[in-house]
């Protein structure tokens, strides 16, 4: 008899225990959603330009994605969020970096402009 109270007893505990941890696993915060950086890089006159994009965090010494620019100009990257440094770069033109916030389930559209790099551009030349 004893024996049954005990095992009712630990059923009832369980049961609570349990209730309990669906209780705070609902209740625990879901990771945010992948933001999404997309956008359009050209010239001055509008011409697109095929570039490299740089994507680096704060979190390590590493680049997080590295893309390269279509023939339309255009980049779509997905990434966690946070801060990050963007870094764009073209041969012929001077390079573009911003410090970027991501934010969870955003899109983030950029469109840049790129300017040529006239010192570069002369010492080529001659």
């Amino acid at each position: 008899m004893k024996c049954i109270r005990y095992l009712s007893i630990i059923l009832v505990l369980s049961s609570v225990v349990s209730r309990a941890q669906v209780a705070a696993d609902s209740a625990s915060p879901k990771p945010e959603k992948n933001g999404v950086l997309a956008g359009h890089i050209h010239d001055r006159a509008g011409a697109t330009i095929q570039a490299f994009v740089l994507v680096h965090s704060d979190r390590g010494n590493k680049i997080d994605k590295q893309v390269r620019v279509d023939k339309d100009g255009e980049f779509k990257i997905e990434l966690a969020p946070g801060l990050y440094v963007f870094f764009v770069a073209s041969p012929g033109f001077l390079p573009i970096a911003k410090v970027i916030e991501i934010k969870g389930g955003r899109p983030n559209t950029l469109k840049l402009t790129m300017k040529v790099d006239e010192e570069h551009l002369q010492n080529d030349i001659f």
